[in-house]
């Protein structure tokens, strides 16, 4: 999968679960970064690392809020938080749109 796939994926979702949307934070093209793989700890199961799609950063200068990554072994959309060593991932939410909406 490439980056300009990850990122079909997000308009889509958004263009068709639009309605579903409460995001209260700054608009979303300023947070949306290019897709990037990257590697993750994964506080569901502490021994395992992942490696996944980077997509949206609540914050893309300090880095220190929530993101939004995908795994594209399982087709789904995440949250992580910032960790001492890197990122971490603290839950699975299915779409773009259910993991933005739980932020």
């Amino acid at each position: 999968m490439s980056p300009s796939e990850v990122s079909k994926l997000i308009e889509l979702d958004l263009r068709a679960n639009f309605h579903k949307l409460n995001w209260l934070g700054r608009p979303i093209s300023e947070c949306l970064v290019t897709p990037v793989l990257k590697e993750v700890a994964n506080a569901l199961n502490e021994n395992e690392s992942l490696v996944v799609w980077l997509v949206l950063e609540e914050d893309p200068v300090t880095r220190s809020a929530y993101k939004i990554v995908y795994s594209q072994e399982d087709d789904e959309f995440g949250l992580a938080v910032c960790g001492s060593e890197r990122d971490v991932l603290i839950g699975w939410y299915g779409g773009f749109v259910e993991a933005l909406c739980s932020m």
